[in-house]
């Protein structure tokens, strides 16, 4: 398990070396593979829209869209196992 977790729940693209690995439209059984070997984080950055770019090693990249304006909540980052809080991004940017 990594340090860090990201739930994401909005559209988002995983691409690889070999193109598109995964997607939030991918079945359950596709995205169980896709974190072995766990992803190694290079660079992020995100849009104020509520979206985000993620690079990875090897050649990986993590797209996230912004949802809907009537979406509760597009993303969150955490620390697995952690009681501690969560930054969470919705439709009114980084909230509390």
């Amino acid at each position: 398990m990594g340090e860090y977790a990201l739930h994401l729940d909005c559209p988002w693209q995983l691409v690889g070396p070999d193109g598109l690995a995964a997607s939030d439209e991918s079945e359950p059984e596709s995205l169980a593979a896709v974190g072995r070997p766990p992803l190694i984080c290079e660079a992020a950055s995100s849009a104020g829209d509520g979206g985000a770019a993620i690079r990875f090693a090897g050649g990986w990249a993590l797209s996230v869209c912004a949802g809907g304006p009537n979406d509760l909540e597009f993303w969150r980052l955490f620390r697995p196992g952690m009681d501690e809080p969560h930054v969470v991004v919705g439709p009114a940017g980084v909230e509390e």
